[in-house]
């Protein structure tokens, strides 16, 4: 299941295009930067989310795979 940060309008809803794979993060440290740069690009009253339900077990995979 692929794994990813997106930005929702005020109302909750998410928006077309706002959306942005966490897949390919490796480190609590990307994921913030993802972050972050999804912050400096919302409109005000927006928010994001994510559909990692257990960030600890979506890091834990990673460093298994390696």
């Amino acid at each position: 299941m692929q794994r990813y940060l997106y930005v929702t309008d005020p109302a909750g809803t998410e928006i077309p295009g706002g959306r942005q794979s966490a897949d390919q993060c490796e480190t609590a440290e990307q994921v913030d930067a993802l972050r972050e740069w999804l912050r400096a690009i919302i409109g005000e009253g927006c928010s994001i989310e994510n559909n990692v339900p257990d960030w600890l077990k979506f890091f834990a995979d990673r460093q298994s795979r390696g």
